[in-house]
């Protein structure tokens, strides 16, 4: 996708000068160019509710043949792209044989006639089209020679035309008044050729070429907006698309005689992210789930192929073009990320099974992660297609989320279950009826543990066993997380020996040995409380007697320190401004680095929570950026289910850049993990997060794990415990009956005994 100084905006140039007014009659919207005053009628497009073809694709890297890919042009058997050469010391044509992928020189304008040239001087395609005969034509630059292969300034062009042998059929030199601007940037430029020969180059403006070779004008367009695509259509017309302010899909049609972009009566639907060109249809568009062909007379778009089925991440598409029933795509994504992948889309032979859909249920909007290895495993293998499923794809706030999770437990529920199940936000929605611990209970979710122990390649010695505990039920493991984060305390460094642990006797000491601080900016009673006694509802409540001790003096003496705060909304710990003690959570193997340098200036310790006998406590907790895939109870493809979660956790652990950025999560594999710290910690690893990312503090740039760094993590891993989730109803209840004494309401004794005969009946209960 390339920027302009400008494309459309709304409007473009050619008609905002020309005073245009836009008119609205009877649900269609007239707009009025400066060609003759004709009125345009814009009618929306539609998409067809068609049964989609079964296809197959086969996949090429692209790696060492056209670098320029983003800009393949497309001929029978043929794709033809330019590509660096550094002998020649500029671009050539290179084609790839779309039935093998194999890449072969196809011209280089440095050994044809292209004309006279010295030593000086370099010959480069700047870009290429083939054109409605199935010739090429190329522009030229004549650029001065740099030391190091680079190229200098452009003395001049010309139209080169090539038979399919690679022979010149053509050369036309254009003149001095053919000004291209940025044109020494090359990898940037793209052409298309219309019905008649004429030409439109695409670079900072718009320049349009005669069939003849003569430069007919330049388009001066509005800033802001990215072209996505310039194509020939069936018609002979050449449309250029672009995305307009509000992020649609726009097109307008070349006027090779009046030298202006023109309205087209299209309007495209909203989703349309992107158009191409194709031999016998109108046009093929695509959004980020599926690509579709268009015809011009019904005003209406028919499905040609789901990207997830034919196994492609839509979001990652950069053009598309279709000859006969074949759709070429060119992607940067997949096996061949790096260096872009030409994709063959074919009717599946009518002789081939059908694939069967495994539908992944999800009620978070998913990352490119997940749409990945879902495209990577669906081109891995010819039974299933795995199909994502959002519920809650609109959703922002954990609010939002609770009328996706319901209608998807329904579904769960229900006769036709999804076989797959991301459960990462059900473990935050505590209103959801009913809950994960039920449905595991109940067998709504399969125990992957037996999955494991069958498994020929994974096993639970593989996986950090505190995360596991965080997706097990009644002793079932509901699900494999990817990822998982660590709370813990900052406080200051000046204040504390060794170790991660201390009590709450110290975290009160500390706070009367700095009288005026504070344990938290604009602390509440709450805060203390919770400070205090989060993490140690355990040592007052005994699930296996199921009874309390509330009544015990050290609680008292907790509830004493806690009202010496004032009362108030103490939902939130608010970090702005660092006190005694700083809530941190650590997201990521760098952001360990990142906490201790930016917290207390760099003057602090991070410490567990503090308890009743002084061990160190932090807490593990699933990673916000985590997977949880688990199988439905009532999937009629639970071994399929098995193979994709074996398939995502290999492609976890190959693929782990993400866990060495800081927010990327602590993997749970234990042996990416290992591989990360051994980035992390060494001089030379691939520190993914040194960047100029403004993730970091200007003043703390990222550096290597010191090796006291890397063992303060590891304590802080052996230390972390799993909250028991069955101490949450005992919160509530701290939290609603201590208020009215924090507030003056009750005395303590009351409030102590209330508390005491509460839990006991919930645990009685339960």
């Amino acid at each position: 996708m390339k920027k302009l100084t400008a494309f459309l905006g709304g409007l473009l140039t050619c008609l905002a000068l020309a005073g245009c007014s836009g008119k609205t009659t009877g649900g269609e919207t007239t707009q009025e160019s400066n060609t003759g005053n004709q009125q345009v009628t814009k009618s929306q497009v539609t998409i067809a509710k068609t049964a989609l073809p079964e296809m197959d694709g086969i996949y090429f890297s692209l790696q060492g043949g056209i670098s320029d890919y983003r800009h393949l042009k497309f001929s029978e058997g043929y794709a033809y792209g330019k590509n660096y050469d550094q002998v020649a010391g500029g671009y050539v044509i290179r084609r790839v044989d779309v039935s093998t992928g194999w890449a072969e020189d196809f011209c280089n304008p440095n050994g044809s006639d292209a004309g006279e040239k010295d030593d000086e001087t370099v010959l480069s395609v700047c870009c290429l089209d083939v054109t409605k005969d199935g010739t090429i034509l190329a522009l030229i630059g004549r650029y001065q020679r740099l030391e190091g292969g680079y190229l200098g300034e452009v003395k001049g062009f010309s139209l080169l035309e090539y038979d399919a042998e690679g022979q010149v059929l053509r050369n036309m030199e254009l003149g001095e008044d053919c000004s291209i601007p940025n044109a020494n940037v090359p990898m940037g430029m793209d052409m298309a050729v219309d019905g008649d020969g004429n030409v439109i180059v695409l670079s900072e403006d718009a320049i349009l070429i005669s069939a003849e070779g003569k430069f007919l004008g330049k388009i001066d367009v509005l800033e802001g907006t990215y072209v996505n695509g310039i194509v020939r259509v069936k018609s002979g017309e050449v449309w250029v698309s672009g995305f307009n302010e509000q992020g649609r899909t726009e097109i307008r049609k070349v006027n090779f005689k009046s030298g202006l972009f023109e309205e087209v009566p299209e309007e495209l639907p909203t989703e349309i992210r992107g158009v191409g060109g194709a031999r016998d249809e109108d046009l093929i568009a695509y959004t980020q789930e599926m690509v579709y062909a268009y015809h011009r007379e019904q005003k209406e778009f028919t499905p040609l192929a789901e990207w997830a089925s034919v196994g492609i991440e839509g979001t990652s598409v950069l053009a598309a073009y279709k000859i006969g029933e074949n759709i070429f795509v060119v992607d940067n994504d997949g096996e061949y990320a790096s260096y872009g992948e030409l994709a063959v889309i074919s009717p599946r032979p009518a002789d081939a099974p059908p694939k069967e859909t495994i539908v992944l249920a999800t009620i978070k909007k998913h990352d490119k992660k997940i749409q990945t290895v879902a495209a990577r495993y669906n081109r891995s293998q010819n039974r299933y297609v795995v199909k994502i499923v959002e519920y809650g794809a609109d959703a922002q706030s954990s609010l939002e989320y609770q009328d996706p999770a319901n209608r998807l437990m329904m579904d769960v529920l229900g006769d036709d279950p999804p076989d797959l199940i991301d459960i990462s936000h059900f473990i935050e929605l505590s209103n959801v009826t009913p809950n994960l611990p039920d449905l595991v209970e109940q067998g709504y979710v399969e125990d992957l543990g037996l999955y494991l122990e069958k498994s020929a390649h994974l096993s639970k010695s593989q996986f950090e066993e505190k995360a596991l505990a965080l997706c097990t039920w009644q002793g079932k493991l509901a699900a494999i997380p990817q990822a998982y984060a660590i709370d813990a305390l900052a406080v200051r460094q000046e204040d504390f020996g060794e170790g991660l642990g201390w009590s709450v006797w110290d975290l009160m000491a500390y706070d009367e040995a700095h009288p005026d601080m504070g344990l938290v900016n604009n602390c509440k009673a709450g805060h203390a409380l919770s400070l205090c006694m989060t993490y140690n509802l355990d040592a007052f409540v005994d699930f296996e007697s199921a009874t309390a001790r509330f009544d015990a003096p050290e609680f008292r003496q907790i509830l004493e320190y806690a009202h010496s705060y004032p009362s108030g909304d103490a939902f939130f710990f608010f970090n702005d401004e660092e006190k005694l003690v700083s809530v941190k959570s650590i997201q990521g193997i760098p952001d360990l680095q990142r906490t201790l340098n930016l917290s207390f200036e760099g003057k602090g310790k991070i410490v567990g929570y503090p308890t009743m006998d002084g061990s160190a406590r932090p807490r593990i907790r699933l990673s916000a950026v985590s997977y949880e895939l688990a199988i439905c109870g009532r999937s009629s493809h639970k071994d399929a289910a098995w193979e994709f979660i074996e398939y995502f956790l290999e492609a976890d652990r190959t693929d782990y850049n993400q866990y060495l950025y800081q927010y990327g999560g602590i993997p749970v594999r234990k042996e990416t993990l290992k591989k990360c710290m051994e980035n992390l910690t060494s001089e030379n690893g691939t520190l993914a997060f040194v960047s100029d990312s403004p993730l970091f503090h200007p003043e703390y740039p990222p550096y290597p794990l010191s090796e006291k760094e890397e063992e303060l993590f590891y304590q802080l891993l052996d230390n972390a415990i799993v909250y028991d989730d069955r101490l949450d109803p005992v919160w509530s209840i701290l939290s609603e009956e201590t208020t009215p004494y924090f507030e003056g309401q009750k005395n303590l004794d009351a409030v102590i005994d209330i508390i005491n005969q509460r839990v006991n009946l919930y645990l009685k209960e339960n």
